[in-house]
């Protein structure tokens, strides 16, 4: 039976993925409550399954593509996705921090130099829901280090070259 609900599942997410190009990001948390409430899988573990499927724009980045509209509203729905779950999940400091280093971070990396209004929609959501959830702390503790760093090699790299 276990086979089978897995089986189950995957043909879910592999669904809900594929109408998230159709799907506007506004529209996105209605889909996900539907979906929820008619499988009875748990916000935890469509939050999980939608993780381990984050979409990987670096290829497209390393080909030099811009994203179309079509990628670029995939992208914008599946972060409202993964922050519609984070809502539900509240105050669940190990789901942001596994939301910031496995698809916020690598998202904003690979837009930041090719997509300012996407990268600008991605920050605004994670803003967002930092602040609904009210998980400053794991910001704090993750995220500031992770950009004071950033900074520093920035700067370093900045004066080596002049």
């Amino acid at each position: 039976m276990a086979i089978n609900d897995n089986i189950a599942t995957v043909s879910l997410i592999n669904s809900l993925c594929n109408s998230f190009r159709q799907v506007p990001p506004a529209a996105v948390p209605a889909v996900l409550d539907c979906v929820l409430a008619s499988t009875g899988l748990s916000p935890s573990s469509l939050f999980a399954a939608l993780i381990d499927n984050s979409p990987d724009i670096d290829k497209d980045e390393k080909n030099g593509d811009n994203l179309d509209f079509d990628q670029c509203n995939y992208l914008a729905s599946f972060v409202s996705a993964l922050c519609h779950l984070l809502k539900k999940l509240g105050s669940d400091h190990n789901a942001l921090k596994v939301f910031i280093w496995r698809s916020f971070l690598p998202m904003v990396n690979a837009l930041h130099s090719f997509n300012r209004e996407l990268l600008n929609q991605v920050v605004e959501t994670f803003v967002y829901i930092v602040v609904e959830t009210n998980n400053w702390m794991v910001v704090q503790a993750d995220l500031v280090p992770f950009l004071l760093r950033s900074l520093y090699h920035s700067l370093v790299y900045f004066k080596m070259k002049n």
